[in-house]
């Protein structure tokens, strides 16, 4: 008996945790409205919506750029602006001037570099340096 009694107790107590976790804990579990996510938009000069992501409350430009290269943006480099001016990749977006949630960034495809030509003298070349 005294066995069962302490296994209810026990299934009791977790039961009580659970339902806590599941209601949320008080106001420790609360976010202020600062760190609450936000949406923004992504969209190419043209006006074409290309991304519309719900970010942290800290998410900075490269968050954006990699979620943009996930969803398939590999061919070219980009860049993205906001109120005309360029957005560089550590910066928190909802802390940028004039920012409000909702806004459009906007992002500029651009060719990627051609890759630099081979080095012959670091693959020994012996038509143009001969050995």
């Amino acid at each position: 008996d005294r066995v069962e009694a302490l296994a209810m107790d026990a299934w009791k107590v977790a039961g009580l945790r659970l339902g806590r976790s599941l209601r949320g804990s008080g106001s420790r579990d609360r976010r202020d409205a600062e760190e609450a996510d936000f949406e923004v938009i992504v969209s190419l000069m043209s006006g074409e919506e290309r991304l519309r992501p719900l970010l942290p409350a800290r998410a900075k430009l490269i968050t954006l750029r990699k979620l943009l290269v996930d969803d398939g943006e590999t061919e070219f480099d980009l860049k993205f602006y906001f109120q005309g001016r360029e957005i560089l990749d550590p910066e928190i977006l909802c802390r940028m001037q004039g920012f409000e949630i909702g806004c459009t960034i906007h992002m500029v495809r651009q060719e990627k570099p051609p890759p630099p030509p081979p080095n012959p003298r670091l693959y020994g070349d012996p038509d143009v340096y001969p050995v």
